[in-house]
């Protein structure tokens, strides 16, 4: 009815999907070799893998014990001709990764994230969800987080992801 409220529960906040996601992409741009995060934005959005294409990139290191993020790079670095989908799709995903990776050394917190919602359409998408006016306001107030943690002088993904964690666990 576009009446506006305010929700106290932060757990909520912390735990709603679109929020979610974009917190575990941020974790993997800290650091890929995190396979909790790693299989989170592989299996959302930032990547739209299923479980069982998940499950062939992390048969491709098995036998080596490999890290789910170097299974990744082991099979997009496969060359097998003319390159299956899920190859194509892992060098995609990698390409999405590395681009952004790029990007967090001369970016604020804010401008990264609102640089992730915007240029890659995320908010549409996630409007289009059922409550898609919540997702997007929970986006914002995620933005707005970013740009306090911008004012205190802070800079870095991994001093973030560690601001975003004490706030969330208050």
């Amino acid at each position: 009815q576009g009446i506006p409220y305010y929700i106290e529960s932060k757990t909520g906040y912390f735990s709603s999907s679109e929020i979610r996601g974009i917190l575990e992409l941020v974790r993997v741009l800290d650091n890929p070799r995190q396979d909790i995060p790693l299989y989170g934005a592989l299996r959302g959005y930032w990547g739209d893998f299923s479980e069982e294409e998940i499950a062939q990139i992390k048969l491709a290191g098995q036998e080596k014990g490999m890290c789910l993020y170097d299974c990744l790079m082991a099979k997009a670095a496969e060359n097998n001709g003319s390159g299956s989908f899920l190859t194509e799709k892992c060098r995609r995903f990698i390409r999405f990764i590395d681009n952004w990776r790029d990007r967090v050394i001369y970016l604020q917190i804010r401008e990264l994230l609102t640089g992730l919602i915007s240029q890659t359409g995320y908010e549409e998408w996630c409007r289009a969800l059922p409550g898609g006016e919540q997702r997007s306001a929970n986006l914002q107030l995620l933005l707005a987080q970013a740009a306090s943690f911008d004012k205190m002088g802070l800079r870095g993904i991994f001093d973030f992801v560690r601001y975003i964690d004490q706030v969330h666990h208050r």
